[in-house]
């Protein structure tokens, strides 16, 4: 389960770096063009919001999986080793919930994306609304793994970010 992780890691951490860098190089085309050019292409904008949203989409596992998002641990502190365990298990079972709700509703959304084009760029909106399927996809897959990692004591604390 962990080679799966690491592999999931690497995959969509690159996933992530091309998004950066298709949206530094699109912002970059846009700033040279309105500098030195009549008129900027209109594309610019569009696609680099693009590149943005899905590299967020695109690394919400990462992000899970590293326990990257902010955390209130209150009553976490003061609960017994065990109730963390069971308090983790929880909270991780509420996300899950969540993200596999999110993954359904997420299919139907990609699917009326189909019948609508890009504003500036000939691509149907289902290509960009895609992202929020692999996000809820990643989000429960890291999180099951989350849940698989406290029950054998392999997962540290929440808020402990690698």
């Amino acid at each position: 389960m962990e080679k799966i992780k690491k592999i999931l890691d690497r995959v969509f951490g690159v996933v992530s770096i091309l998004c950066l860098l298709g949206l530094i190089f699109t912002v970059l085309i846009q700033i040279i063009s309105r500098t030195f050019l009549p008129q900027s292409p209109s594309w610019t904008e569009e696609v680099s919001r693009f590149f943005f949203v899905s590299g967020v989409l695109y690394t919400t596992g990462i992000a899970k999986g590293a326990n990257a998002y902010v955390n209130v641990d209150i009553l976490e502190q003061n609960l017994q080793p065990g109730a963390k365990k069971v308090y983790s298990v929880f909270i991780d079972l509420l996300v899950l919930v969540f993200a596999v709700t999110f993954f359904c509703e997420s299919l139907a959304f990609t699917q009326s994306g189909a019948g609508f084009i890009a504003d500036t760029i000939p691509i149907t909106m289902n290509y960009i609304y895609f992202g929020t399927i692999a996000s809820g996809l990643l989000i429960a897959v890291y999180t099951l793994f989350d849940i698989v990692f406290i029950l054998t004591d392999k997962k540290e604390k929440a808020g402990d970010a690698k």
